[in-house]
C-alpha cells in the first residue's frame, strides 16, 4: 500500500538510483503516471517527459479496455475482449478516432512549444501509477521505442500479472516492486488516489 503517487515515485526512484543507469530519462504516462514520474525524476536528477496514451473502452463500460491508442495513432487491442464481447467494428473505429483526438489535445496542452527530451541512446524509464491490463503502457512503450533508447525500462509501483506478461515483449526490462495476486484496480494499492487533472500535469512538467 502506497501513501500516494509521490510516495510510490520515491520507491521507484530509489530502486532506479541503485542501478546507476547512465543518462536516464523519466517518462510518465498521463495523467497519474506523471505524478509518480516527477518524484522519480527528482531523485534521479533526470529530465521529466510525458507520454500520452488513451484507453479504448467497451460499449457501456469505458473503464474496461478493449484497446488503447498512443501518440502515433496506432491502436493496440485486447482481442479476447474485442471478440469475446463481439464489439461492433463501427463502434471501435469511432472510439479510436475519438481517443486519437484526445491524445492530440493532451499533447498540445502538455508539451506546448517546449523542446522534448530526446530518448535516443538513453535509459528511458516509462512510468505509470499502476497497471491493470497494461494496454495503454503497451501503446506508450511502442511510441518510445521508435525514438531509439539505449534501454527501455517499464517502472511501475504495482501491476497485475496479466499486465506484466503483456508488457514483457515490449520493453527491455521491468521494475515493479509489487505484483499482487489479488488485483482488481490500481486504486486499491493507494491510501490517496485522487485524480490527477491536466493542470497538475502541466505544473509538474514545468517544474522540471
Amino acid at each position: 500500500m502506497y501513501r500516494d503517487r509521490a510516495a510510490a515515485g520515491e520507491v521507484l526512484g530509489r530502486l532506479a538510483a541503485a542501478e546507476g543507469a547512465p543518462s536516464p530519462l523519466v517518462v510518465g504516462i498521463a495523467r497519474g503516471g506523471v505524478e509518480v514520474a516527477a518524484r522519480m525524476a527528482a531523485l534521479l536528477a533526470a529530465p521529466l517527459e510525458v507520454a500520452v496514451a488513451r484507453k479504448v473502452g467497451v460499449p457501456g463500460n469505458p473503464e474496461l479496455a478493449a484497446g488503447a491508442v498512443g501518440e502515433a495513432g496506432e491502436a493496440v487491442w485486447n482481442e479476447e475482449v474485442v471478440y469475446g464481447l463481439a464489439i461492433p467494428q463501427g463502434y471501435l473505429e469511432r472510439e479510436v478516432e475519438r481517443q486519437r483526438a484526445e491524445v492530440r489535445r493532451r499533447l498540445d496542452l502538455y508539451r506546448g512549444a517546449r523542446e522534448e527530451a530526446d530518448p535516443a541512446g538513453r535509459t528511458v524509464y516509462l512510468v505509470d501509477d499502476g497497471l491493470a491490463t497494461g494496454l495503454t503502457a503497451v501503446a506508450a512503450a511502442r511510441d518510445l521505442a521508435r525514438g531509439g533508447p539505449r534501454e527501455l525500462v517499464l517502472a511501475v509501483p504495482v501491476a497485475s500479472v496479466e499486465a506484466l506478461e503483456r508488457l514483457g515483449p515490449e520493453v527491455d526490462r521491468i521494475l515493479c516492486p509489487q505484483v499482487p495476486e489479488d488485483f482488481w484496480a490500481v486504486g486499491q494499492f493507494y491510501e490517496d488516489f485522487t485524480q490527477v487533472d491536466d493542470a497538475r500535469v502541466v505544473e509538474l512538467l514545468r517544474g522540471r
